[in-house]
């Protein structure tokens, strides 16, 4: 939800001092950075989670775990200094970049970004993963919402300057980095008995860790190339100016999807106690009642929107970006698709099917590129179907087939794994109709349709999980 809302902020005030040209090539060249950072944040997931594990039982082994991980740090940096090295000599960044900026002025903007993390982001990045057993987690998000307001000001501040992207580059590398010296002697205060942080361990325990941490870093690029990657594919197929607009539009999507995140995030410890104790009828209690709550609000909000969206997003970018019907609608469907797998996903991840969690991952990650490039000269249109597509083949068919054999008994109440796709459908209908300016009758038939559907099904839920809508709605009331 923070980041989501970041963006809403951010972007209106980017784009209103940036042209679609430089704002599209700092997308491509962050999305770039992001994605070659897997290697550092996998390591340092690894590094945290083994310290959580050890502290409690064995503080010196912890202590040996952090200390090895500094020493090895550097090797991140390092593989991804070379991985920027290798795309500039082989003159590959024209791949990801569609820009006008030469491709020196691409690897050093990169280079100061990495130098970044090579000399102190890293290190800083690596302790913050050691505050939760000691009950300081609440301070990571406080770091985090910090540096977001740094980064908040340094963006502003550059475009309002009309600084170049290089510039722009050299004041992050400054900035943030005094930020993270600030940090670690925090950190350095607050737990004294861990400090020096690199005095326990060897060079040899840390290489191991490192290479042990390369699933978290496949994972972790996996989760990334779906948000970050694909901007990358984007912008040589359509271009680097196209970006800000998709940045944007996304952007108003998943902050209105976040009520699904916001229900789901405590349904997940119920999720694993219900089939531990194999009461799988109250599992799909819970499924319909998460389905049901968010289908309703997000399925009618969106259905209303056609009378308000072009109009909010115009003054949202100051008229600086041009309303596009087909993606903002394309990415509602493709939203909706994967907020109704969303539980399942979580839900069979809670219970450690690791297996069925990559293949997932890997699996949205394969199909979204094969459709884009396959259906790049369509344009828009080919990108929002493969959106569509992607998340109708993970989450309405492999995920509740994954679903189906992870129970050892019969599923009852199927009816309600085909609602909410139904739903979604008749959603992606009530858009092509708004598009081709059908009729009012037909506009009004089909919202009739969505809303006695979502009535039914609110109807075939058991009171139990009704008494929790109900709840749950006087407290978004209150909240309001």
């Amino acid at each position: 939800m923070g980041f989501t809302l970041y963006s809403l902020l951010l972007i209106p005030l980017l784009i209103r001092y940036w042209d679609t040209a430089t704002y599209g090539s700092w997308i491509a060249i962050y999305a770039l950075y992001n994605l070659i950072q897997v290697i550092e944040f996998g390591h340092n997931t690894y590094v945290g989670n083994a310290f959580n594990s050890l502290v409690n039982t064995d503080k010196l082994a912890a202590k040996r775990i952090l200390g090895s991980a500094f020493k090895v740090n550097v090797l991140a940096g390092v593989l991804q200094m070379l991985v920027i090295w290798v795309i500039y000599s082989i003159g590959a960044f024209g791949f990801f970049i569609k820009t006008d900026l030469p491709d020196k002025d691409i690897a050093t903007i990169l280079t100061l970004l990495f130098l970044y993390r090579i000399l102190i982001g890293a290190y800083r990045g690596l302790l913050i993963k050691i505050l939760n057993p000691f009950g300081y987690i609440y301070k990571s998000y406080q770091f985090s919402l910090v540096e977001r307001l740094i980064e908040f000001i340094v963006l502003t501040s550059a475009a309002f300057s009309g600084i170049s992207l290089i510039d722009l580059a050299w004041i992050w590398f400054i900035v943030k980095s005094l930020y993270s010296i600030g940090i670690m002697i925090y950190i350095k205060k607050l737990l004294p008995e861990y400090f020096p942080w690199w005095s326990y361990g060897n060079l040899s325990l840390g290489l191991k860790n490192f290479v042990k941490s390369s699933a978290y870093m496949v994972s972790t690029f996996l989760n990334r190339f779906v948000s970050d990657g694909v901007l990358l594919i984007i912008s040589p197929l359509l271009g680097t100016e196209f970006l800000p607009v998709f940045v944007a539009t996304r952007s108003i999507v998943n902050f209105s999807v976040k009520v699904g995140d916001v229900i789901l995030s405590p349904l997940g410890p119920e999720l694993i106690n219900h089939y531990a104790n194999k009461f799988y009828d109250k599992l799909m209690r819970i499924f319909s009642y998460y389905w049901s709550f968010t289908g309703t609000l997000l399925v009618l909000g969106f259905a209303l929107s056609i009378f308000f969206i072009e109009p909010i997003f115009e003054i949202w970018t100051g008229g600086k970006l041009k309303f596009r019907p087909i993606l903002f609608f394309g990415l509602v469907v493709a939203a909706l698709l994967r907020n109704y797998g969303a539980i399942l996903y979580t839900f069979l991840m809670g219970i450690n099917k690791a297996r069925v969690v990559v293949i997932t991952t890997l699996l949205r990650a394969l199909i979204l590129v094969l459709g884009i490039f396959l259906l790049y000269p369509y344009g828009v249109k080919g990108l929002v179907i493969s959106f569509i597509a992607t998340e109708f083949i993970t989450s309405i068919l492999w995920l509740p087939i994954c679903y189906v054999k992870s129970m050892d008994q019969p599923v009852n109440n199927a009816s309600f794994f085909w609602v909410n796709p139904l739903v979604a459908a008749l959603l992606g209908f009530f858009f092509y109709l708004d598009q081709i300016n059908a009729s009012w009758f037909w506009l009004v038939l089909v919202l009739l349709s969505l809303i006695v559907l979502l009535f039914w099904q609110f109807k075939r839920i058991e009171k139990t999980a009704k008494t929790r809508l109900s709840s749950l709605l006087q407290r978004i009331q209150k909240l309001s």
